[in-house]
């Protein structure tokens, strides 16, 4: 039994009967042998496409020829004709990869940015800074570098919490992300009620794979359950005692009565139709025209290359190695024809260099480069984000026009996001209370997640909107300052600022009610908003 057939029957085992995604009989599972592996097989591909090096793209497409993408050979059909499936086959060809892919998840990665998560919940006779407890967990770094991208190119992932048994850390606990390729899900009405995290040990010459489960258990109490198997060829599982590892000999199953979350956060920002319950990668639809462009890119380098000048010699002109020979001219990636040494009329042998440059029309590629380009992008992201098409004539709502399409894929990503950290940050939390006080808490805490603004409007132009709403008493001082200023104005200032506000409101009504007192009050204005215009208060 290899590790897929063991993880089904895992998940079968407490999730009870097993819903298919569709009619089995349906044309597109008529031509798929494993379901299972072609959910895991899209996954790696676009983590390959992802790490954006040609040599692993090389590797994995050459790899997958020589097997005949063995499991599903019909279905993957289209995948053995691309750029990279053929071109294993040429040996002397550059292949150029545009590293489109990594820079889609990175500028989105960048543009959703790093969440505010804040909540004070008691911990015995103190309280816990959430945020000094994520910090403190590890949580910064596996948010940035895995959990954004990984599940942006792979589709999905989840967040692991542990107390660890290392003195190091044993003052908190622990939070790490699990890729696709190692977790998989038990959905029941489109709930994960279970996680199955993937752990692969060696130790000796021998590897070895821990299941761990994390679930809600018959009792409805959350719980964690492990199992060790020795892994051998082809993903053969054989079961061995949890002291065959030196350090899972400690590990046992535990339950947590009472507490109703699992110890484990799903992560996914698009929905799969053919999985429920997993997630789309990003990059959905999208790999044949990746494909399509490092075609285009490598014949226009390979076009480059053979285009070079071509010089005409005489091997009369040339140095002779020790056999007589003459020597051909080591010079990068120029070639060079021999001329004929038969004298002429005059018996002159024309030993002059001859040197031809032949025309490129490399707009053809730019073109074709473009269009594929822009059709990647398509329901991604805004070219401006990456940079492409901005002119330097556009303002900044111009700018902010042409980034809608990045706005509302952020927008997406960060409703699910703040839903899978806030769940995070609770589950973290419980955790340390456990930790600390021996019992899990019951109740859930107050956690506030919030992310910046992106592609927010300028400071005047927010003015201009608000202050006719200030002026017209639409909005109260507090909600003008909060709009205007944000995080920007804090403490201190703030409370200036509101008092300021509150005084300018105080003279207008003076004014109003006293019209003799002249013209020299018909401008009073928020401090804020004076910006070299007059705003009649009549």
């Amino acid at each position: 039994m290899d590790i897929v057939e063991k993880i089904k029957q895992r998940i079968l085992r407490f999730l009870g009967l097993d819903k298919l995604a569709g009619n089995p009989n349906q044309e597109r599972f008529a031509l798929v042998n494993d379901p299972d592996d072609v959910k895991l097989q899209n996954a790696q591909e676009a983590r390959v496409w992802y790490m954006g090096n040609s040599n692993d793209l090389l590797a994995y497409y050459t790899g997958e020829a020589i097997a005949g993408f063995a499991h599903n050979q019909i279905y993957n059909r289209n995948r053995a004709n691309y750029f990279w499936g053929i071109s294993p086959e040429e040996a002397n060809i550059k292949r150029v990869h545009s590293g489109l892919p990594r820079a889609i998840v990175d500028t989105l990665v960048s543009v959703v940015g790093v969440p505010k998560i804040t909540g004070t919940p008691k911990c015995g006779e103190g309280e816990i800074d959430v945020s000094k407890l994520l910090n403190e967990c590890g949580f910064l770094e596996e948010y940035t570098e895995r959990q954004m991208p990984l599940t942006l190119a792979e589709g999905w992932g989840a967040w692991k919490v542990s107390v660890g048994s290392d003195a190091r850390v044993s003052e908190w606990p622990t939070v790490q992300f699990y890729e696709a390729s190692d977790v998989d899900f038990a959905i029941r009405n489109g709930k994960a009620i279970g996680v199955v995290f993937k752990n692969y040990y060696r130790q000796g010459n021998k590897d070895y794979l821990l299941l761990e489960t994390r679930r809600i258990n018959e009792r409805g109490n959350s719980a964690i359950e492990y199992e060790l198997y020795q892994l051998g060829k082809n993903d053969e599982l054989k079961p061995v005692p949890m002291e065959t590892v030196e350090g899972l000999e400690g590990l046992k199953d535990v339950e947590f009565p009472g507490f109703k979350k699992v110890l484990a956060v799903p992560c996914r920002f698009f929905s799969d139709p053919d999985n429920p319950g997993y997630g789309r990668s990003v990059f959905a639809g999208k790999i044949d025209l990746f494909d399509d462009i490092d075609q285009s890119l490598s014949q226009r380098s390979q076009t480059s290359r053979v285009s070079t000048p071509v010089e005409y010699y005489s091997p009369d002109v040339l140095g002779r190695d020790g056999n007589g020979n003459p020597k051909m001219p080591k010079v990068y990636n120029r070639q060079y024809v021999q001329k004929s040494g038969i004298p002429d009329g005059d018996g002159r042998i024309d030993t002059s260099i001859q040197t031809t440059q032949p025309n490129l029309n490399l707009s053809q590629y730019n073109e074709e480069q473009q269009a594929l380009v822009s059709m990647a992008l398509t329901g991604i992201i805004s070219p401006s984000t990456l940079g492409l098409g901005i002119s330097k004539r556009d303002n900044a709502e111009a700018q902010r026009e042409k980034e809608k399409v990045t706005i509302m894929t952020r927008e997406k990503i960060v409703a699910r996001e703040t839903e899978i950290l806030r769940d995070l940050a609770e589950i973290t939390t419980a955790m340390k209370v456990y930790m600390d006080t021996g019992a899990v808490p019951l109740d859930e805490p107050e956690i506030s997640v919030r992310f910046s603004d992106f592609a927010n409007p300028s400071f005047e132009s927010q003015s201009r909107t608000l202050l006719p709403m200030w002026q017209a008493g639409a909005i109260s001082n507090e909600m003008y300052v909060e709009k205007l200023y944000g995080e920007a104005l804090k403490g201190d200032d703030r409370e200036r600022e509101l008092e300021a506000l509150a005084s300018n409101k105080a003279e207008k009504a003076r004014v109003a009610l006293s019209p003799d007192l002249g013209e020299e009050y018909s401008t009073i204005t928020p401090k804020s908003s004076q910006m070299g215009q007059k705003t009649p208060l009549r």
